[in-house]
């Protein structure tokens, strides 16, 4: 494999790397306790939408031989092959490997970005390729108690109440062993929604603004993007700010998800069995 190529998290592009990293140790505490419930005697792993392979390194170095599947992959090479894992451009509805031959399989906040009907060939081709008996770890967006799929409309996020996802391994004949929350970090959320909701008013605010174009100059056509699509010098000192609040606030939410455990969060995370 490249030197080149790097083991990064990336669970919130709106973030940054130092967010980030937090926010993906939150996410490696529940992954590990729901691995060491498993008796391996290794064998192959899958990790599907495997983004910058952190899973599969994490997997490799328990001992499996590790694939890691992803569309976003670059076309280059359709396989990336390093002491890590191999990795293999590809989507996963359409899983280029033969029946039952996957002792383990782990899909991490991939199937809540995909459309429902899609989330279902996905699971189909998990229960194809993993063996009878083995196991896969799935974490994903679940929904408050009392919501539902059908009561939300998220642009680019199909999250399910956690009865739905369990619903959703079961006909693919998954059973479920175990289910744990993960993801709680109420003060970086706060801080996000409130600091969007004041950007969304200047924005409002500034677009109101009358135009300084004079009136003959106003239909000649531009190369440059109209002014009011810039961000502005103050803009941008903004969403640096911003980053900079996010960066703080997630700090006493690494802490606090440390002390509840996987007692509460926005995600479940499920340990499955294939029948």
């Amino acid at each position: 494999m490249d030197n080149s190529f790097r083991f990064i998290a990336t669970c919130n592009t709106l973030w940054s790397l130092f967010a980030n990293t937090l926010l993906h140790s939150m996410h490696k505490r529940v992954f590990l306790s729901l691995l060491a419930h498993i008796e391996s005697n290794a064998g192959m792993a899958l990790d599907v939408g495997c983004g910058g392979g952190r899973w599969v390194k994490i997997v490799h170095e328990h001992g499996y031989r590790a694939f890691g599947i992803d569309p976003s992959l670059p076309a280059i090479s359709s396989i990336r092959q390093g002491k890590e894992g191999f990795f293999v451009s590809a989507s996963g509805a359409a899983l280029p490997f033969k029946n039952t031959v996957f002792s383990l399989v782990s899909i991490v906040t991939v199937l809540q970005h995909l459309p429902y009907e899609t989330q279902e060939r996905v699971v189909s081709e998990i229960a194809r390729v993993i063996r009878p008996g083995a196991f896969g770890i799935v974490m994903e967006h679940s929904l408050a108690s009392g919501k539902r799929s059908a009561d939300v409309s998220w642009e680019g996020v199909y999250p399910r109440a956690i009865d739905e996802w369990s619903s959703l391994l079961q006909n693919a004949g998954f059973t479920i062993v175990l289910i744990r929350k993960f993801q709680y970090h109420p003060c970086s959320s706060f801080a996000q929604k409130f600091l969007d909701r004041f950007e969304r008013f200047y924005n409002s605010k500034r677009s109101k603004k009358p135009s300084s174009v004079p009136q003959s100059q106003s239909n000649i056509p531009s190369c440059t993007a109209p002014e009011s699509d810039k961000p502005s010098a103050r803009l941008k000192i903004y969403r640096w700010l911003k980053m900079r609040c996010i960066d703080l606030c997630i700090i006493p939410d690494w802490v606090l998800d440390r002390i509840i455990g996987n007692t509460r969060g926005t995600h479940s995370a499920m340990l499955i069995r294939k029948n």
